[in-house]
C-alpha cells in the first residue's frame, strides 16, 4: 500500500497493486494484456476483465469497499486502470 496525502476523498492508505489479471475474449478464450483493447482480434468477440479471484478473496472485503467514499476509485483494485489517481473530481458522490 502506498501512503495518499489525503487529497483522494480522505484516503489515506490507497492500495497500489491491482487484481485484474488480463483481458479476455468471450468466445475463443483468447488472452491480451491489460490496454486500450475492447475486442478480440482473432474473431471479434468481445473482451472482459479476468481477475485472480483468490488474491480478491484474501485482500479485500464488502465492508472494506464500503468504508471508502463514494467515488468510482472505491473500487481500485478491480478497475483495470492504473488505481493511483492523480486527481479525483469525486465523482459519484
Amino acid at each position: 500500500m502506498s501512503l495518499v496525502q489525503g487529497q483522494f476523498g480522505g484516503m489515506r492508505d490507497a492500495p497500489t497493486a491491482t487484481f485484474v489479471t488480463c483481458l479476455g475474449c468471450r468466445e475463443c478464450r483468447a488472452e491480451y494484456e491489460v490496454g486500450p483493447i475492447s475486442s478480440c482480434t482473432d474473431c471479434f468477440g468481445p473482451l472482459e476483465v479476468r481477475y485472480d479471484y483468490d488474491r480478491i478473496a484474501g485482500a479485500i472485503s464488502r465492508q472494506t469497499i464500503g468504508a471508502r467514499p463514494p467515488t468510482i476509485w472505491r473500487y481500485g483494485e478491480l478497475l483495470p486502470v492504473p488505481w493511483n489517481p492523480l486527481v479525483d473530481l469525486r465523482t459519484g458522490c
